[in-house]
């Protein structure tokens, strides 16, 4: 009789596999040692998605601080009219607008890798009052959306 031919698979850089026959001993056989994509091409998609991922941040961040400014505005005349009207909180709300608009400041004076860094870092020293924050923010959004 004649040689029996077994099928042996190769992976290609990207993860497809092509067979093809030939005489080994064995039912199946991997050529080539890479069964998922080179860290090479994974760290390029990486980094495509990182810079792709910066560039959206960068182009919304002036959208962001115009309705920040929008919010500081607000508050300002909240803070005016409660102040004409002889009401408490004047104060306070002249003081959110404030620091509405240094938030505002310091998003637009940096770039969104150092708005990453920035909050990665701030996360990383204190991150109990951070996540209280969000758990705060989530309740006053259910808040709204109910109403």
């Amino acid at each position: 009789m004649g040689e029996v031919k077994t099928p042996s698979l190769q992976y290609g850089s990207i993860g497809q596999m092509s067979g093809e026959f030939g005489s080994s001993g064995s039912a199946f056989e991997t050529q080539g040692t890479q069964s998922t994509p080179s860290s090479g091409t994974a760290s390029r998609i990486g980094e495509a998605a990182k810079q792709r991922l910066s560039q959206e941040a960068d182009a919304r961040k002036s959208l962001v601080t115009s309705q920040l400014g929008e919010i500081a505005g607000v508050l300002d005349e909240l803070a005016s009219s409660l102040g004409n009207k002889g009401v408490g909180g004047s104060q306070f709300a002249s003081m959110a607008a404030s620091r509405v608009r240094q938030f505002s400041d310091s998003i637009e004076g940096r770039s969104a890798d150092e708005l990453l860094q920035t909050a990665t870092t701030r996360f990383k020293e204190s991150p109990v009052p951070i996540l209280l924050g969000f758990i705060a923010l989530g309740f006053v959004g259910a808040r709204l959306v109910r109403t």
